[in-house]
């Protein structure tokens, strides 16, 4: 009887030599014994730890997905995390070429760094989202192109770096982030950063969907180190933040009934002191003098500083037009010459006016006074 062709997905793992493809008889590789990593030594991380992980990038990444919807004006889904470990060339041999790298380097709060990977394909659709182009998606990423998605790519990552600092309770900052095109294929391209190429290295995936136009796999890698520490971190804070007798197997001592025995060795219960529970009372309040006190408390506030500030125009810009900004750039406003500005305290609208010269120093004429509508 002759043997079956392989499907599609079979010879692809067998042209990407993927480490978790098929042998040469078309049957998948035994998957590594329980407790181990897939180069074969001991797992890097515990099962809590890789849940800590999960749990908390699933967090993390959700926000950086309401950031980017924000920005492309379009649904972003980010799915649920998967946490498993590889090492550099692995990655290398099983991610499309060429990819976009994004080197994120944290500044405060922690020391470390993690690396996002994507395809080049999908950074251009991302590219031509935000330019509202129609570009090749296949063709090169350029320099101008690469500044737009790694605009995006720094709104992203620090919506999740937020998230994380609210979630560990701490300030934290980075650098901004570094993208690069990197062809995997091509030898000297694929050479790790540091700290990146020994040993296995803690891998996040996630499902990348935007609206119906995506549907892609992003990964995130870091050190095992930095991952051990950050996953430490967060059972830590869980642990700080779970009430006592919930949740690790800590019982709650027994409690004693009204009239019931104290404990197991006999000791009488101790009786409750009875507690009186009244309606409140209170003094009839007067009338006089009411409209005295109330100028007097007014008179307290007088005194309080409000910020002013007078705007003269706004405009709507695009991500690439803001970029392209420079010495000598004009804006136009959205307001004519001659029209009244407006005037704000503490970001309330209370009146408008017109710009004049006070000497050297620019001044506000107020002309109306802005009224409460009833």
């Amino acid at each position: 009887m002759a043997e079956e062709p392989l499907s599609q997905e079979e010879i692809d793992a067998l042209v990407r030599g993927q480490s978790g493809g098929l042998d040469a008889g078309g049957s998948p590789p035994p998957a590594p014994p329980e407790g181990t990593s897939p180069g074969g030594g001991e797992r890097p991380l515990n099962e809590d730890q890789m849940d800590a992980l999960g749990e908390f990038f699933n967090i993390a990444m959700g926000r950086a997905a309401t950031v980017l919807s924000t920005i492309l004006g379009r649904d972003v889904d980010i799915t649920t995390p998967r946490v498993s470990w590889v090492d550099w060339k692995e990655m290398v041999s099983s991610h499309p070429v060429p990819s976009v790298v994004v080197w994120v380097q944290i500044k405060e709060g922690l020391e470390g760094s993690t690396v996002l990977v994507l395809s080049q394909r999908d950074a251009n659709l991302v590219a031509n989202i935000m330019d509202e182009e129609e570009r090749d998606l296949e063709e090169p990423l350029d320099e101008y192109r690469q500044s737009v998605v790694g605009e995006a790519v720094n709104q992203m990552v620090g919506g999740a770096v937020y998230a994380m600092s609210e979630m560990l309770g701490l300030e934290m900052s980075i650098h901004p982030p570094r993208i690069e095109v990197l062809d995997f294929s091509a030898e000297g391209e694929a050479a790790p950063p540091p700290s990146y190429g020994e040993g296995d290295l803690v891998q996040i995936s996630f499902e990348f969907r935007v609206a119906d136009l995506l549907k892609s796999e992003m990964i995130q890698l870091m050190p095992v180190n930095f991952a051990k520490v950050l996953a430490d971190m967060i059972l830590e804070e869980d642990e700080e933040m779970e009430p006592p007798g919930e949740g690790r197997g800590v019982a709650e001592p027994p409690r004693a009934g009204r009239g019931e025995a104290g404990d197991a060795a006999g000791e009488p219960a101790v009786p409750e002191e009875e507690v009186e529970v009244r309606r409140a009372e209170f003094q009839p309040l007067g009338g006089g003098g009411g409209g005295r006190s109330g100028e007097d408390n007014i008179r307290l506030l007088l005194d309080i500083e409000l910020e002013v500030s007078v705007e003269i125009g706004r405009a709507r810009m695009r991500i690439k037009d803001v970029l392209s900004l420079g010495e000598g750039s004009i804006i136009e406003l959205d307001k004519m010459v001659g029209e009244p500005v407006e005037i704000y305290a503490n970001k309330k609208l209370i009146a408008r006016g017109e710009v004049v010269v006070i000497d050297e120093d620019f001044g506000v004429r107020v002309t109306e006074i802005v009224r409460k509508q009833a």
